[in-house]
């Protein structure tokens, strides 16, 4: 699924490390089986009828549970990418999501952004599902980048938006102050499904889509997070 243009590099975990990672992997899973997650019913019965391939949106400081989120909610058989940075930081998170049968293409807005662009559109145009950090990787925290815009209107594919409310969790001092949630916190789960979106942003750009689908994930996030006047 990846390309690899001359000059351009894309970092990878080695076997050594990739090993290294199961420990974390089960350690996550334990902590992951302690969390009390409450969804919305509805949203996911809907997701379970939707056969088209979707993108899920999310922001990168809530993104503790996305190697795990996709399962359940989505029709048999249906694959589920991850759209990651090419750097070494990225490297690592696509060993962990290999961990979870999470594939990845590699890439960002600025490195390899073409590429993963190409990649990111084959891989919905086939029916399956890929995950989206709209302010990744490096921010600003809450501020969508346009490449979602290109892809929503390139595929017409419909738009899952995910926003985990942590209760109780840790904050790191990264520059999104990353969620991590406490073992055996609830976490409340908003999802908004928009499965019209061939339709919805009827004469935007994709700047413009780019910014409303980013505006209704922030709407799904009010009260969330005071550090951010959300």
């Amino acid at each position: 699924m990846q390309e690899n243009p001359p000059g351009v590099h894309i970092h990878q975990a080695s076997l050594s490390k990739r090993l290294a990672l199961f420990p974390a992997g089960a350690f996550y899973r334990t902590w992951v089986k302690t969390l009390r997650l409450r969804v919305d019913d509805s949203a996911a019965d809907a997701l379970g009828r939707e056969e088209r391939g979707a993108f899920f949106v999310m922001w990168h400081n809530r993104a503790f549970l996305s190697p795990c989120l996709h399962r359940g909610y989505r029709p048999p058989g249906k694959r589920f990418f991850g759209l990651v940075s090419a750097s070494r930081d990225g490297a690592w998170l696509s060993a962990v999501f290999e961990q979870f049968g999470v594939a990845t293409v590699r890439g960002s807005s600025s490195r390899r952004g073409a590429s993963a662009m190409r990649e990111s559109l084959r891989v919905v145009r086939a029916g399956h599902d890929l995950g989206i950090t709209l302010d990744g990787p490096r921010g600003p925290a809450y501020a969508a980048k346009q490449g979602i815009g290109l892809l929503v209107r390139a595929t017409g594919a419909p738009v899952v938006y995910v926003v985990p409310c942590y209760r109780s969790a840790w904050r790191l001092r990264s520059w999104d102050r990353f969620f991590v949630p406490k073992p055996f916190s609830r976490v409340d789960l908003r999802i908004d499904f928009q499965p019209e979106t061939s339709g919805a942003f009827p004469g935007m750009s994709p700047a413009e889509v780019g910014l409303a689908i980013g505006e209704r994930l922030r709407r799904l996030t009010a009260g969330s997070d005071p550090d951010f006047g959300l």
